[in-house]
């Protein structure tokens, strides 16, 4: 009678270091395919808050929330969408807060994989509401792209979206805090990893999507934007697209060592 045959030790290694081998080429593969996906995704959530501002002018006579009330966009427009995790990034789903009810000085601000929030406590100013207890996300409005009489610098600021050049004025992004007013002389980030909130534009200069972020416009069109590009954009009526962190300036900004091997505009 035949004796049964098995593996070897040293065949049973051969096949584990096989697999391994394997595994090490397809998980770089397989991480490429997992953050394309998250990219994909992320611009879809974008194109949907396009659609929900565009329902939110289209019913308030074409012009933007008055942010000299201080909402902030997710409370403004919430009649226009159900789901709260649409405010999420699916490469920044992870709150900075998990608990709703924690003490109301909990850190709540996002950051590059982190999404602002979840607030603890409603914040009001002057008896109107400015943060929402349970609100979270990980987008960010542009805050020029709305309505303030008040304010000193009210010449700035976009109202309506029915404007010349909308495809260049950022409406939504990828964002560490729920808005932001970018000035073309702010300075990005040291950091890849960062908390900043000022200067401002630092919020949006967020590396989620490999030297990219996502961004819908005043148009209400989606595409990714590169991170030195932002610069680039028209942020405000009064903001120089040929600032000092461009090439159109003519000299060589000094970017921070994360951010020198990217794309230059």
């Amino acid at each position: 009678m035949d004796k049964k045959q098995g593996f070897t030790l040293v065949e049973l290694l051969v096949v584990i270091a096989i697999i391994a081998i394997l595994m090490a080429i397809l998980m770089p593969a397989l991480q490429r395919v997992r953050k394309q996906a998250n990219m994909a995704a992320c611009k879809m959530n974008l194109h949907e808050w396009g659609l929900v501002c565009s329902m939110y002018t289209d019913d308030n006579d074409h012009r933007f929330h008055d942010f000299g009330t201080g909402q902030s966009f997710p409370d403004v427009m919430r009649d226009y969408y159900k789901e709260p995790d649409l405010r999420l990034c699916p490469s920044a789903k992870k709150l900075r807060n998990p608990d709703p009810d924690a003490p109301a000085n909990i850190p709540v601000v996002g950051s590059r994989f982190e999404s602002w929030g979840i607030f603890p406590v409603d914040k009001f100013n002057s008896g109107i509401r400015v943060r929402v207890k349970g609100d979270y996300g990980s987008y960010g409005i542009n805050n020029w792209a709305s309505v303030n009489d008040k304010d000193p610098d009210k010449a700035k600021f976009w109202n309506t979206p029915m404007v010349n050049g909308a495809n260049y004025i950022p409406l939504f992004l990828d964002c560490q805090w729920k808005g932001g007013f970018p000035e073309d002389n702010h300075s990005p980030p040291q950091s890849e990893d960062h908390y900043n909130q000022s200067p401002q534009m630092r919020r949006f200069c967020t590396n989620r999507h490999n030297g990219f972020v996502n961004g819908a416009f005043v148009d209400f069109s989606t595409r990714k934007v590169g991170l030195k590009e932002l610069w680039t954009l028209k942020w405000h009526r009064q903001f120089k697209t040929n600032g000092p962190w461009t090439l159109a300036s003519g000299n060589a900004p000094d970017w921070p060592d994360w951010m020198k091997t990217l794309r230059d505009y």
